[in-house]
């Protein structure tokens, strides 16, 4: 058993940031899939990203025909907060949980995000 006296961690570190980009991303991904019956994925892949960071990757996956789309990309630091986000050729930066989830909701909501998924779920059932 170990000396509590030498045990200098806290208590209460807990199971991770709820509101943690990739919780967000993975939430949203999860509901995709409900949504079309899982005909089409989404997919976070995860990666370590210039020494000290992460790089959050979206994915459109269409398993019966074995391709995937990369949506957007969001990197950040150790902490959280700031994302940068990166959607084809276009960043940008996000300061807080609010800004980034009004950007999700617009990417994931957008009219050039519903053409790419109908045209995904037009290739798997063709």
């Amino acid at each position: 058993m170990p000396n509590e006296n030498l045990d200098f961690w806290p208590a209460d570190l807990g199971g991770g940031d709820p509101d943690a980009p990739v919780v967000l991303l993975r939430t949203q991904a999860s509901l995709l899939g409900q949504k079309v019956k899982s005909i089409l994925e989404a997919r976070v892949s995860t990666d370590a990203f210039g020494g000290s960071g992460f790089r959050h990757t979206f994915e459109l996956v269409v398993p019966a025909i074995s391709y995937s789309y990369r949506l957007f990309w969001i990197q950040h630091g150790v902490d959280p907060y700031p994302v940068t986000w990166t959607l084809e050729s276009q960043q940008g930066t996000l300061a807080s949980k609010e800004e980034f989830t009004e950007w999700l909701r617009g990417t994931l909501g957008s009219d050039r995000t519903k053409r790419i998924i109908q045209t995904l779920l037009a290739q798997a059932s063709g």
